[in-house]
């Protein structure tokens, strides 16, 4: 029943949204196991739809370029930042002072911020370990551009150097939709 269910609802929903429901229905079972209410987890063994690999297309020198020229000054070295070192968006969030050595022109990856509502900000390992923790060479000027933000911005809560207008931590969705997606309207991208 359970996979024909996930076959049915693979007709209309991303393989990965599929994959959360499924998630969230063999938790509740699980539950029920541990419960005596059930003597099995009927959602073991369903074979989920697969996600089609993604291709990443980086945006061009000129892409970044316009973007970094219309997103809020507060973020452009953020943009420089992630267009130079690959830095994941809560890596970027996360960065705080001791991390860059400003001397070699290095950024050390081995946490990112991590946020959950009503609760403390917390740090975490990176997304993929051990591929993740890394030691990034950074060009001097974009070592100059953090130098210039934190003169110009300061420093937030656990030395955080890229924050909220308020100088608090920057919330992924308030980003993507306050600030992100309106420079990505005005550069004409994607």
């Amino acid at each position: 029943h359970i996979q024909a269910w996930v076959k049915q609802v693979s007709e209309n929903l991303a393989p990965s949204t599929v994959a959360v429901v499924h998630g969230i229905l063999s938790a509740c079972l699980k539950a029920a196991v541990n419960d005596r209410r059930i003597v099995r987890n009927p959602c073991s063994g369903t074979r989920l739809p697969e996600a089609p690999p993604r291709e990443i297309i980086p945006p061009t020198t000129a892409e970044v370029l316009c973007l970094h020229d219309r997103i809020d000054p507060r973020y452009r070295a953020m943009v420089h930042l992630c267009a130079a070192s690959g830095l994941r968006p809560g890596e970027a969030f996360g960065l705080t002072v001791d991390r860059v050595d400003f001397l070699r022109a290095t950024v050390t990856v081995d946490r990112q911020a991590v946020y959950v509502a009503r609760q403390p900000i917390t740090f975490a390992p990176p997304k993929r370990l051990p591929a993740s923790l890394r030691e990034i060479p950074i060009p001097r000027d974009l070592v100059d551009a953090i130098s210039a933000h934190i003169s110009t911005y300061g420093v937030g809560e656990h030395d955080w150097i890229f924050t909220s207008p308020t100088g608090g931590f920057i919330r992924r969705s308030t980003f993507s939709a306050k600030v992100w997606r309106p420079a990505v309207t005005a550069a004409g991208l994607r």
